[in-house]
């Protein structure tokens, strides 16, 4: 065995054994248009069975105990410093079963990810997303990587921001920043010091992976639940702390949450930052490139480097994806539906300027709503009426 497969743990009274290397993944039939029967797991999930919502009773089906779900905790984070963990069935308390306060005086609620890789690769007949808790041919680490560094762990905020104090923050019981652009949130972010951004690229094609691997689907409304997406109601942050890691339901105006996530989509839509959509050519059909960064985020992409030229128009349905290491789920095909393939919208590709995307979703899209859904706002400066933000940590 390679060192690098290899974790030695020291215990009270010896070493445990080495951390067995695993690899989760699926893969997607391209001809099948269901969004569930395209899907089989393969690897180590080969046999498993999926978590699902089950309208508000939510099945876990064994994966809260599998990388990287084990692994993953809410915490309260305070300069970078978790201040303490909570209690993953009720972020009201703390691991150690004491009162957590969650206002903001001891930080912010983040979700705390290990390392993970990932990778995406395709043939003629299948997309293949898999991950792991070790490297190997073909995986990545770009989502652990941060201005050129690869990091142990990232922290994402647990709700959709507000500010407080000219900064962003993720603090249970406040409505969230909405009608603001990727600047403005970038800058908010960065007030909390080094290391704090708006949630970026990187996670985002991580968060999806976990999602897709997870729920054995690529439709997210389906299989966990449809979100704050058919009401003009706002929920205050923190509705849903007493409601485990995971939870959705079939309602159309409940919040739902991913890995500890409130709000994964719908209620708000959620700015990203680290790439960019370089619609030069009439409707985006012409020398349309998209540009990436890990860091170094700002509104003209000064930095980032071009990863993919792009030879037609991706409007519409996501019926095909990228399925790269940088770019995932990306559009290459929109010729989808509500109810299949996946099941989300791409829009942006309409003005001959920079476009940064928005993500998840937002009240009142109803079935357009969830884990792939992805538009292309015109300029880090202009922001979408519903468009909100998510705090991340890098340290």
């Amino acid at each position: 065995m390679r060192l690098l497969d290899r974790k030695i743990y020291a215990v009270a009274g010896g070493v445990c054994a080495p951390e067995k290397k695993v690899v989760y993944g699926i893969k997607i039939s391209k001809a099948d248009s269901d969004p569930f029967s395209s899907v089989s797991y393969t690897d180590d999930s080969a046999g498993f069975s999926p978590s699902y919502g089950n309208n508000g009773n939510f099945i876990d089906n064994g994966w809260s105990k599998r990388f990287p779900f084990s692994k993953i905790k809410p915490c309260v984070l305070k300069n970078g410093k978790v201040s303490y963990y909570l209690n993953p069935n009720d972020f009201s308390k703390t691991s150690g079963g004491y009162d957590a306060n969650l206002d903001g005086t001891d930080g912010d609620v983040m979700i705390e990810f290990p390392k993970i890789w990932y990778s995406f690769s395709q043939d003629e007949n299948y997309y293949y997303i898999k991950y792991s808790n070790r490297p190997g041919d073909g995986f990545s680490d770009f989502a652990m990587s941060y201005k050129g560094s690869v990091r142990e762990k990232f922290y994402i905020g647990a709700y959709l921001s507000c500010i407080l104090d000219g900064k962003l923050r993720c603090v249970s019981g406040q409505a969230p920043i909405y009608k603001k652009s990727t600047s403005e949130l970038r800058t908010f972010a960065q007030a909390n010091g080094s290391g704090y951004e708006l949630l970026s690229w990187n996670k985002l094609i991580l968060l999806q992976v976990l999602f897709a691997v997870r729920f054995k689907s690529i439709d997210g409304q389906s299989a966990l639940g449809k979100g704050n997406s058919d009401s003009t109601d706002v929920f205050l942050s923190g509705t849903s702390n007493q409601k485990g890691m995971n939870y959705g339901s079939q309602l159309p105006n409940e919040a739902v949450k991913f890995c500890g996530l409130e709000d994964f989509w719908g209620g708000f839509s959620v700015l990203i930052d680290g790439l960019v959509l370089n619609a030069n050519g009439s409707g985006g059909t012409s020398t349309s490139s998209v540009a990436i960064s890990d860091g170094n985020f700002n509104d003209t992409a000064s930095g980032y480097t071009v990863v993919k030229k792009l030879e037609g128009k991706y409007s519409g349905y996501v019926s095909a994806i990228q399925a790269t290491n940088q770019l995932g789920f990306f559009a290459a095909g929109a010729s989808g539906s509500t109810s299949t393939y996946f099941c989300d919208s791409f829009g942006g590709y309409y003005l001959p300027t920079l476009r940064f995307p928005h993500y998840g979703g937002y009240l009142s899209c109803k079935q357009d709503c969830g884990p792939f859904h992805l538009r292309m706002v015109s300029g880090a400066t202009e922001g979408g009426f519903y468009s909100s933000g998510r705090l991340m940590y890098c340290p």
